[in-house]
């Protein structure tokens, strides 16, 4: 039986009564635009969307950077190797995240991680100026690795400190805010780049964004662990209900795994063909300036036209998320359900691949990208968030670890393995690989159910548990009134 949301820790304290100021009853109904907010929830929920929007931004900037350092080492084919570098050292990492939540409590684990994260890179700005050929393939798996787990922090914090009603309505929000922050971290990168900064400037900024997320994280933990459900205690589940053990111990950590790595496969395999495309064009931009311009610089010409092309893709898709984000994932996912919201990814993978396999050209596949990404990072996102709300603490922190992760790269791996196949041995093309990709966006599809139904069966046993409700809220609230 699923163990009640205080299953970790003593019994927190009793929301307070106290009336809400006329200032947050007006902030709470100006936010109901996007969705429903209570007055006293408004400190936790600025404190977690500001977080969000952190972890975002710097992912962003570090995502655009990365790709023309990549594509300058060995294209797609360098690509392929980071992405499978990545998975391996994930699956190092999987048991080390394990072990560490084992060992350290909640705010000391968000304050390693982050801290490990910003010190490698410093390291990384000060090794680009050599160009040796190793650091853009070094700092791809870096950035890859490090993108995911900061996201994945803000999620376990989340449902941490929201109970499931909670995070049913606020979740969409978080994300919301994270949205805001993806838009501005690639609206960033891109100036960056039109300005001729750099790179080492993009990783410099990513590094102020990763220690703020940090000094947040350890504001939240710390401030709710008397009042919340303990977040500041470390896990106490048995060595083999965590990491990898999850999988066996846990439907709901199954089923998301498994479902998530179906779904990266799908993505991955669209953005390789995105990327040998781009890379592509890239050449024929050289080329044609070339003739002209004997002095051209090479790497520094793709390095450009790659930049500009993923500063734009990365706007676009930030863009058309934060509008879902803002104005359907929270209304969708309150009426709709999270297991109908699950669905509407591979939906949309079907429609935009069944679309792909017609034959399109590269600024239509990059269209047809944007909207499968944006849907993935708007309500897919926002529902995935939910699937762990009724779950115990291993589950919302390893096994939220875990998937964002190990699984996502996974997914990655997987893709470039086929794409490299079907390419090299099978003479594939795009429309082949799209027509892959409309099947395996079927299976998730259904994977996708089965996930919604355990999801609700633990919604119903977390119902019939008598758990005391979590005062994270009220925690923050006084917080945020002592400061006045």
């Amino acid at each position: 039986m699923t163990p009640p949301r205080g299953d970790e820790g003593a019994a927190p304290l009793p929301p307070s009564t106290a009336p809400a100021s006329a200032t947050s009853r007006a902030a709470a109904r100006a936010l109901r635009v996007f969705g429903h907010v209570e007055p006293h929830e408004l400190p936790l929920l600025g404190a977690l969307a500001a977080s969000g929007w952190l972890a975002l931004a710097g992912h962003y900037a570090l995502k655009t950077a990365r790709e023309p350092l990549v594509q300058a080492t060995g294209g797609m084919i360098a690509k392929g190797w980071a992405t499978a570098l990545q998975a391996l050292l994930l699956a190092a990492l999987v048991p080390l995240y394990a072990w560490l939540c084992r060992r350290l409590d909640r705010a000391r684990l968000v304050a390693a991680a982050l801290a490990a994260s910003a010190t490698a890179l410093v390291g990384f700005a000060t090794l680009l100026p050599t160009a040796a050929p190793w650091v853009g393939v070094a700092f791809y798996v870096f950035s890859g690795i490090h993108g995911l787990l900061a996201v994945a922090l803000v999620w376990s914090v989340a449902s941490e400190l929201l109970t499931t009603a909670q995070g049913h309505r606020l979740l969409p929000l978080v994300a919301l805010g994270a949205g805001c922050g993806a838009l501005c971290g690639s609206w960033l990168a891109a100036h960056r780049f039109e300005g001729g900064a750099g790179i080492p400037a993009l990783l410099a900024l990513s590094a102020l964004f990763v220690v703020g997320q940090l000094l947040l994280g350890l504001w939240l933990l710390r401030r709710c662990a008397a009042r919340s459900r303990s977040p500041a205690r470390r896990l106490v589940a048995p060595e083999t209900t965590i990491g990898f053990g999850l999988l066996r111990h846990s439907a709901t950590v199954r089923w998301l795994a498994t479902a998530v790595l179906l779904l990266n496969v799908v993505n991955t395999t669209g953005e390789l063909v995105l990327a040998q495309m781009a890379g592509a064009a890239a050449d024929q931009s050289y080329a044609a300036l070339a003739a002209s311009q004997p002095g051209l610089d090479r790497t520094a010409h793709v390095r450009a036209f790659l930049g500009g092309f993923y500063a734009q893709t990365h706007f676009a898709v930030n863009a058309v998320t934060l509008l879902l984000q803002a104005f359907v994932a929270s209304r969708l996912l309150q009426r709709a359900g999270v297991g109908r919201v699950l669905g509407w990814l591979p939906l949309v993978s079907v429609g935009t691949w069944s679309l792909a396999a017609l034959g399109l050209g590269l600024y239509a596949v990059r269209a047809a990208k944007v909207l499968e990404n944006a849907t993935d990072y708007s309500l897919g996102t926002s529902a995935r968030a939910a699937v762990l709300l009724p779950t115990g603490a291993a589950e919302r922190w390893s096994g939220r670890q875990q998937v964002d992760t190990f699984f996502v790269r996974a997914g990655d791996l997987l893709a470039a393995g086929l794409v490299l196949v079907a390419v090299q041995a099978g003479g594939w093309g795009a429309r082949e690989l799209a027509a892959v990709n409309v099947l395996l966006a079927v299976t998730a599809l259904g994977v996708l159910h089965a996930l919604g139904r355990e999801h609700e069966r633990r919604v119903r046993t977390e119902r019939s548990a008598p758990a005391a409700l979590p005062a994270a809220v009220d925690a923050l609230r006084s917080a945020a009134t002592s400061h006045h």
